[in-house]
């Protein structure tokens, strides 16, 4: 699902082309960690719900 303007998509993709490599990289860690993070997160509210329910 994209949910995104086709302009604002086209401007974006236009600006991760005029990027430098180094650019790419730190912007595509950026978007790892941000996942793992929220990852994270969810996992651990899962846990808290089970053992909540264990209780």
């Amino acid at each position: 699902m994209n949910n995104t303007d086709p302009e604002v998509e086209r401007i974006q993709l236009e600006l991760l082309r005029q990027a430098s490599p180094a650019q790419r990289f730190a912007l595509m860690a950026s978007w790892s960690k941000m996942l793992m993070q929220s990852s994270y997160g969810q996992i651990l509210e899962r846990v808290a719900d089970e053992r909540e329910a264990e209780i």
